[in-house]
C-alpha cells in the first residue's frame, strides 16, 4: 500500500464501527474517563487529552467510541493507529488532519525514534492549539515516560489532562465478559465467566474472541453456556 493509499483509507479504515461509549465496560476507575469524554464532544470543548494504560484497559475503544460519538453530532474525526502507520510519512497520513473537529491518535509509544513523525505531531498539536481544536493521545506508558527525542512535544503531550487506565483484574475481567455477552444477547453468568478467565490466556483479545467463538458454538449445538460446555470447547485441538 503506498502513502497516498494509505491516506485515502484512514477516514474509516482503522475505525471500528462498533466502538461506543453505551457497549463500553466501565469499571469505576474508568467512569470518570469516559465522561469525561462524552463531555468534552457533547460541549465541543479543545481539551487535550492523554490516556495511559497497558494493552486491554479500553484506552484503544475509548478514542474510536469518541470519534464514533463526534461523527452522531455531525463531526469529523479521524482514528489513527500510529502502530499500524508510522511506517508511512507523516505528511501523507496527516494531511488535512488539521481541518477535522477530532484527532485521536493512538499507540503514541510508535514514535519513538522516529523524529519526522514527532515533530509532525508537534506541528499538529501547534495548528489544532491556535484553531482550539481537540486533540486526543494514547500509549501504553505516560506522556512523560514516552521515549522521545523532541522536547519541545514531550512537554506539549505532558501538559495534556491526563488519564492513567488500570489493567483488569480478572474478576472485572470475568463482570466485562458477562457485560459484552448481554449484548450479544448472551446467557454468561458468573460461574462460567469466571472458568473461561482462569482457564485460558487473559488477555482480552483473547477473551473476547473465546466469547465469539462461544456465542457461535452453543447456537450450533443449541446448547446453553455452562461449565461442562465451556470446558469442551476450551478443549478442542483448535484451540
Amino acid at each position: 500500500m503506498s502513502d497516498r493509499e494509505a491516506q485515502q483509507l484512514l477516514p474509516g479504515f482503522f475505525l471500528s464501527s462498533d466502538a461506543d461509549f453505551a457497549g463500553f465496560f466501565t469499571p469505576p476507575a474508568l467512569r470518570l474517563v469516559s465522561a469525561t469524554l462524552q463531555r468534552c464532544i457533547r460541549e465541543r470543548e479543545p481539551d487535550c487529552i492523554f490516556l495511559a494504560g497497558p494493552e486491554g484497559s479500553g484506552k484503544s475503544h475509548l478514542l474510536q467510541a469518541a470519534c464514533n460519538a463526534a461523527a452522531q453530532q455531525q463531526l469529523r474525526a479521524l482514528y489513527l493507529p500510529l502502530s499500524q502507520l508510522c511506517a508511512y510519512q507523516p505528511a501523507e497520513v496527516l494531511e488535512n488532519a488539521d481541518t477535522v473537529d477530532i484527532v485521536c491518535l493512538d499507540d503514541m509509544e510508535a514514535i519513538a525514534g522516529k523524529l519526522p513523525w514527532q515533530e509532525a505531531i508537534f506541528h499538529l498539536y501547534n495548528q489544532r492549539f491556535q484553531q482550539e481544536k481537540p486533540l486526543y493521545f494514547a500509549a501504553r506508558v505516560p506522556a512523560r515516560a514516552l521515549s522521545l527525542e523532541l522536547p519541545d512535544l514531550a512537554s506539549r503531550l505532558a501538559a495534556c489532562l491526563a488519564f492513567q487506565l488500570p489493567a483488569l483484574d480478572d474478576e472485572q475481567k470475568a463482570a466485562l465478559l458477562i457485560h459484552l455477552a448481554q449484548l450479544r444477547g448472551m446467557a454468561l453468568n458468573e460461574v462460567c465467566a469466571r472458568y473461561i478467565v482462569q482457564h485460558m490466556r487473559r488477555g482480552i483479545a483473547d477473551l473476547v474472541a473465546m466469547l465469539e467463538k462461544l456465542d457461535h458454538a452453543s447456537l450450533v449445538a443449541g446448547r446453553k453456556l455452562t461449565v461442562p460446555f465451556i470446558r469442551a470447547v476450551l478443549d478442542e485441538p483448535s484451540l
